[in-house]
């Protein structure tokens, strides 16, 4: 008689649980990270960054150094999210090569950005691309996790 494989089946993630699991992946690119693992912790760094701008009222430095301290963290998760839904995370970096492109070709002219009476044409093609990407991943962030066939969980 064959054996029946049962189903991994993980245990919902709290809040605290999201937020230690934030911190521990600090640069850990690999694996996953659950839907309600990375808006808990997407609510946590939104929280923490609010406290930091209200602080650095009087403390100038605490919100450059909140950004700092979860510069690493936000990308490692989003890759992790990435992978959870069963793409390769190397696709969250899709805007910054294309923002190193343009960026590159645009060089000659950012001096003329300075005054916004002028925009140029490929500046709003990429302000478009933008708003694009930001609808895209909220797709990918808000889609349940893929258990089967995806090579990235183990």
């Amino acid at each position: 008689m064959p054996k029946v494989q049962k189903k991994k089946v993980e245990a919902p993630v709290s809040f605290w649980g999201a937020v230690k699991n934030y911190w521990r992946g600090y640069v850990r690119f690999g694996g996953t990270s659950t839907r309600r693992e990375y808006w808990f912790a997407w609510l946590f760094c939104v929280c923490l960054g609010f406290v930091a701008q209200v602080l650095s009222v009087k403390f100038s430095v605490i919100a450059s150094v909140a950004f700092v301290a979860m510069f690493l963290p936000s990308r490692a998760l989003a890759f992790r999210r990435f992978q959870d839904v069963g793409l390769s995370g190397w696709w969250y970096l899709i805007p910054y090569c294309v923002l190193l492109i343009w960026s590159q070709l645009r060089l000659a002219t950012w001096a003329v950005l300075v005054s916004l009476e002028y925009m140029p044409w490929d500046l709003l093609m990429y302000a478009g691309f933008f708003v694009l990407w930001l609808l895209f991943l909220l797709y990918v962030f808000v889609q349940p996790s893929k258990t089967e066939g995806n090579k990235y969980r183990k």
